[in-house]
């Protein structure tokens, strides 16, 4: 029985370092995308300040209103 036991602990131990690298992995996913989502904000920004026109700034609170549902 006390083998048993070890057995399970050790297998669940193995499963829970296995989870830790899961999450670690997609942790570092989500920061490259935040990071590239970010970055193409920023451009497209960039972009619709250089046009001064009311389609532009229609754009600009589309592009916020996207940035807010998508958060």
């Amino acid at each position: 029985m006390k083998a048993r036991c070890e057995d399970v602990s050790e297998a669940l131990l193995n499963e829970l370092d296995s989870l830790k690298r899961i999450f670690k992995g997609a942790r570092k996913e989500i920061h490259r995308e935040e990071t590239f989502l970010r970055r193409s904000l920023s451009e497209a920004e960039d972009a619709l300040d250089q046009m001064s026109s009311p389609i532009a700034s229609r754009q600009k609170r589309r592009l916020y209103q996207m940035c807010i549902d998508f958060a």
